[in-house]
């Protein structure tokens, strides 16, 4: 393991090929895993920053900022860290590589700053192989665009509950105590990942309907979905997307199809196109919505839409 070459095991010397005592290079670090009180993780982010800086940092100084980070992943209160917010807290070892990050930015400016190969980074985004009904994705974003992300993913997961009118029983469940208003909006059973993933969904279908996207053959991107209806109808089978190798079930055929609609295309026995039907729709537009109006908004849990 890295720490292993940097941090021993013993709180303040190590013995040497030639028996002489060499002190340990991270001796806060050191006794913070000795004691059981710092973890693995939290001490591999502070080593990780710290040791670049031993050559550009003055020792004392170095040792201040140690000792901080330890206290900040342990939850001690020491000089360094007395009076700060949210000193005597225990950090993960997730916001303890922020503290460090702001301590390399305080101690070694110059080093702090994005290398040129950082600078130039660019964002990428593709897809991995179909398995276990999910394409997995792959790339890296730029900081810059990480902080977009993390806005828009920060604007639609602060709790937003829509106005409802509640009913004379609710009414009255409200003013009895029994019932708190807006409280079932809290009732999510999707993990942040999933509701990060349904929030890209949303943007993306934003953007698809949107009059300044351009359009594919003079029309607006649209997901096209091919299902055999005798297996529509039958209930057994899969639907396809357009461009997608992988299926989808019926379920989602059918969910498409009452959200966007759907066209018959009847084929001949070589696949050619002997006929296209008009396109139609399970609800009209004034009817989708009596039923958002109905229902308070979308009925699909985490959906907004009115």
């Amino acid at each position: 393991m890295r720490l292993g070459g940097l941090v021993s095991g013993a709180a303040h010397s190590a013995s040497g090929l030639l028996g002489q005592e060499i002190p340990v290079q991270h001796p806060a670090v050191a006794e913070g895993l000795a004691s059981g009180e710092l973890g693995v993780d939290a001490a591999e982010v502070i080593v990780t920053a710290l040791e670049p800086l031993s050559r550009r940092v003055a020792p004392e100084v170095l040792d201040r900022a140690e000792r901080a980070l330890v206290a900040s992943a342990t939850g001690a209160i020491t000089p360094e860290t007395e009076g700060l917010p949210g000193a005597g807290i225990a950090f993960s070892a997730d916001l303890i590589r922020a503290q460090a990050h702001e301590w390399e930015a305080r101690l070694d400016p110059d080093g702090a700053a994005p290398s040129d190969d950082a600078t130039a980074a660019k964002s990428t985004v593709g897809f991995g192989r179909f398995k276990a009904g999910l394409y997995p994705l792959r790339g890296g974003v730029t900081p810059e665009l990480k902080g977009i992300m993390d806005g828009i993913f920060n604007t639609f997961l602060r709790p937003t509950p829509l106005p409802r009118f509640p009913s004379e029983e609710q009414q009255a469940l409200i003013e009895a105590g029994e019932l708190i208003p807006g409280a079932e909006e809290f009732d999510d059973p999707r993990t942040g990942g999933e509701k990060r993933a349904d929030i890209l969904r949303g943007v993306f279908e934003s953007k698809a309907r949107d009059a300044k996207t351009p359009t594919m053959g003079g029309a607006a991107p649209v997901v096209m979905v091919h299902v055999n209806a005798k297996d529509l109808k039958s209930g057994t089978g899969v639907g396809w997307v357009d461009g997608v190798e992988a299926p989808i079930s019926l379920r989602t055929v059918r969910q498409k199809m009452c959200a966007g609609g759907y066209q018959n295309v009847f084929l001949g026995e070589d696949g050619e196109v002997l006929r296209l039907g008009e396109k139609k729709r399970f609800f009209t537009t004034a009817q989708r919505r009596a039923i958002a109006a109905r229902d308070g908004g979308c009925v699909i849990p985490g959906c907004t839409v009115a």
